[in-house]
Parts: C-alpha cells; structure tokens; sequence
C-alpha cells in the first residue's frame, strides 16, 4: 500500500526529468517519479510500482490540499474509532470472555 501523503523533493528524476516524490510502501520508503514508475529504496535498489498503485499516485495529484485533508482526518478518525486502546481491550476482553477455556474456568471455580 502507498502512502497517501507523497511527498515532494527538490531533485528531479534523471529518466524523465519530473520533480522526484518521496513515498512509504508498505513501510519501504522509496523516491521516484510516478511519470516513469522507476523507484529507488533506501538500499539503494530499484524497482517499478503495481499499474494500480501508479494510477492511484496520479489520482492523488489531482486532488486539492484541502481533499487530502479531509481524507487525512477521515483516516485517523477511522482507525481511532477502530484501533484506540480501549477498542482494543475491550475486543480482547470480549473474546478471553466467550472462549471455551473461560467458559471451563468459570464452571470449574464453581
């Protein structure tokens, strides 16, 4: 999955002469151009991006600040209604409560 925050350098790629974007995928930060899909990692080595994830990166361009925004906040809004620590434990507790080793524990303490 590509961030959806690229991230502009002041560089511009050798291949097609596009100002380079810095991008997190799948937590390997890479720099390129979505222009001519070459991408280096930080190891140095090169790759190309999924037909999907470079149309994807081109959809991102074209929208404003203020609709990546918005889609920043829905994001974290999202994945804190889903992911906060209270979710968490209380889906923990949940399951620890409904397994059938509970379920044995209880019965046998009584």
């Amino acid at each position: 999955m590509t961030d959806v925050a690229p991230r502009r350098c002041k560089r511009r790629c050798k291949q097609c002469n596009q100002p380079l974007v810095e991008i997190d995928h799948w937590s390997e930060r890479l720099t390129g151009g979505p222009t001519c899909n070459r991408w280096q990692a930080s190891t140095g080595e090169w790759c190309r991006l999924a037909p999907d994830d470079i149309v994807a990166l081109r959809a991102l361009k074209a929208t404003s600040t203020a609709q990546r925004d918005a889609m920043g906040r829905r994001g974290r809004a999202y994945a804190e209604s889903r992911h906060s620590y209270e979710v968490l434990a209380a889906q923990f507790l949940a399951s620890v409560e409904a397994s059938p080793s509970a379920t044995s524990a209880q019965e046998a303490a009584r």
